[in-house]
């Protein structure tokens, strides 16, 4: 059986995680990996396999892929869900998809009309307390939303920069 040929667009942080249950699965190998710093997405081919790449343009022009994870910073998706999306790439990404609803929007459309696979990760999203606070809610009109990190901030510099990642709640 032909495995499923998975490329990775950012290679830092929880591409990690990604990176090895991908390696782990035996119907799936990594292709591909992109990264801006081109020593971390050579470190990343090496460690797991596949191409390295800096420039995703390249990459999904050269590279025959059959899904692609995309885990950069929020500022960073520009058009690269679409451009795969047309390409017939089914698509894991880490959320959000965009910082600007409009672009956002049209970019869910285009995945929709594209007939792929579209997953957006968000690991916490499954936690028992989500669901029983969506059943709470179901009813309900939310008037205000505060939220409350439980643990030490993420290290990443684009984390806190309101323009970038759009607040805790978005990211």
């Amino acid at each position: 059986m032909k495995k499923v040929r998975v490329g990775f667009v950012g290679a830092g942080g929880i591409v990690n995680v990604h990176l090895q249950h991908i390696r782990k699965n035996e119907m799936a190998r990594v292709t591909a990996i992109c990264d801006i710093h081109e020593e971390t997405a050579l470190r990343k081919a090496q460690e797991y396999g596949g191409a390295a790449y800096t420039n995703v343009d390249e990459m999904l022009e050269k590279e025959a892929l059959d899904a692609l994870f995309i885990s950069v910073p929020p500022l960073a998706h520009g058009e690269m869900e679409e451009k795969a999306a047309r390409k017939g790439i089914h698509l894991m990404v880490e959320k959000p998809l965009g910082l600007d609803y409009q672009k956002t929007a049209k970019k869910v459309e285009i995945i929709k009309q594209s007939g792929i696979i579209c997953g957006v990760g968000y690991c916490l999203r499954y936690l028992d307390s989500v669901a029983k606070a969506k059943e709470y809610l179901q009813d309900k009109k939310v008037a205000m939303v505060r939220g409350h990190y439980l643990s030490s901030f993420v290290p990443t510099p684009w984390y806190r920069e309101w323009e970038k990642s759009d607040g805790q709640l978005v990211e």
